[in-house]
Formats: C-alpha cells, structure tokens, sequence
C-alpha cells in the first residue's frame, strides 16, 4: 500500500477519534473505536474473510 495511501487512513481513523474525545470524553473515543471495529469485521464478512489473515491484496481496493 503506498505511504500516501497510509497516510490517508491513518488521518481519517484519527480524525474520527478525535471527534469521539471531543464531543463525550474517553466513552465517545470507545464508541468511535468499536464502530470502527464493527464496520470492519461487517466488511470482512461481507468479503469472505472470516479474520485478518483471510485479507489478500486482491481484496484491498484504494
């Protein structure tokens, strides 16, 4: 994956943490973590990849 692509993520996950800190303290950053967790295994389901190791390059689109 490209650096540039990192990058973006990295600045998306984290800007969707702070807004979690900034409107309900610690909870909101644990709830944005575990919405984040959910959409992520809910995608990986939707893939056919039952964990992370199941993850290839074929199934990452940028």
């Amino acid at each position: 994956m490209p650096m540039v692509t990192v990058r973006r993520v990295l600045y998306k996950v984290g800007r969707a943490v702070m807004c979690g800190l900034t409107t309900k303290g610690e909870y909101g950053v644990k709830t944005v973590i575990e919405m984040l967790k959910d959409e992520l295994e809910f995608t990986m389901a939707l893939s056919g990849c039952p964990t992370l190791n199941g993850v290839t390059a074929n199934h990452i689109r940028t």
